[in-house]
C-alpha cells in the first residue's frame, strides 16, 4: 500500500498536452450534450448558461473516467495518458448538428500507455501487454457506469429528483457505453484485444444497464443477467469455435 501510494505521489499526474487535449475534448462533448437545451425558441443567454453546466458535468464524468484509469494502471507499472480523437470528435459535433440534436455520438478519443521501466523491473513479462492495457481501457467506462449508478441510487434513497444529476448521469451512462465500442482508437478496441470475453461481459454490462435506464428500470442484477445473457450467446456462437 505504501509503495502504490508512492506510486500516485510521483506519477499521478497530466501533461500539458493531456490537459489541451482534455479541454478540447471537454468543449466539444458538452456542445454535442448541450446543444439542444430543450427551449422551443432559442435564447443566446438561456442555450449558453446550459452549455456551462453540461461542461462542468462532462468536465467531472471525463475527468473521474481518466483519474481511475490512471489509478489503475500505476500497479501494473503503467502510466496511463489520455490522447482525444479528432476526428471523432468532429464527427459528433457534425451529427448533432445535422440532426437537431437528436442524435448524439461520443468519441472523445482513449487512454495510450507509457511502460515505467523502474516500476516493473523483475516483473513477468517484462514491458506492455495486451492484457493489462484492455483492462485498464475497460475500467475506464465501469467507472462512469458505476458514478452514474451510484448517484441514481443517491436520488433513490432519499426520494428526490434534480435534472443537473439526472444530466450528470446520462453524460456518464453515454460515455461509458460510446467508449467501449471496438472502433480504433477508442479505448473498446484495446479492451476487446485484451481479453474479447472480458470485453463482451462488461459491453454487455454497459449496454443492458443503459437499456434499462432508458426504460426507467433502474436494476444493476438485471443488468449483470443481461450482461451473461450477452456473454453466453457470444461463446456459443463465436468463440468457442475458436477454442
Amino acid at each position: 500500500m505504501v509503495e502504490y501510494f508512492e506510486r500516485l505521489k510521483h506519477h499521478f499526474y497530466f501533461t500539458k498536452k493531456e490537459l489541451v487535449s482534455f479541454a478540447v475534448a471537454c468543449i466539444i462533448m458538452a456542445f454535442i450534450f448541450g446543444f439542444d437545451d430543450g427551449r422551443q425558441t432559442f435564447s443566446f443567454v438561456s442555450w449558453f448558461g446550459n452549455y456551462v453546466l453540461v461542461l462542468m458535468l462532462v468536465v467531472v464524468a471525463l475527468f473521474f473516467r481518466v483519474a481511475v484509469q490512471k489509478m489503475v494502471a500505476l500497479p501494473f507499472g503503467i502510466n496511463a495518458h489520455f490522447r482525444m480523437w479528432s476526428y471523432g470528435l468532429a464527427i459528433g459535433a457534425a451529427l448533432v448538428v445535422l440532426t437537431q440534436g437528436k442524435l448524439i455520438l461520443l468519441l472523445p478519443g482513449s487512454v495510450m500507455f507509457v511502460h515505467l521501466t523502474s516500476e516493473r523491473l523483475g516483473k513477468f513479462r517484462y514491458g506492455l501487454n495486451y492484457d493489462q492495457c484492455g483492462t485498464i481501457a475497460a475500467l475506464g467506462s465501469v467507472a462512469n457506469m458505476v458514478l452514474g449508478m451510484f448517484t441514481k441510487e443517491i436520488m433513490k434513497q432519499f426520494h428526490f429528483s434534480n435534472p443537473v444529476l439526472d444530466k450528470l448521469i446520462y453524460i456518464n451512462l453515454l460515455l461509458a457505453l460510446f467508449m467501449m465500442l471496438p472502433i480504433p482508437p477508442l479505448d473498446g478496441v484495446t479492451s476487446f484485444f485484451g481479453s474479447r470475453m472480458t470485453y463482451v461481459i462488461i459491453f454487455g454490462l454497459i449496454f443492458g444497464y443503459v437499456i434499462l435506464y432508458i426504460g426507467k428500470i433502474y436494476s444493476l442484477f438485471l443488468a449483470i443477467f443481461i450482461a451473461i445473457i450477452v456473454w453466453a450467446l457470444y461463446y456459443v456462437f463465436f468463440e468457442k469455435e475458436f477454442w
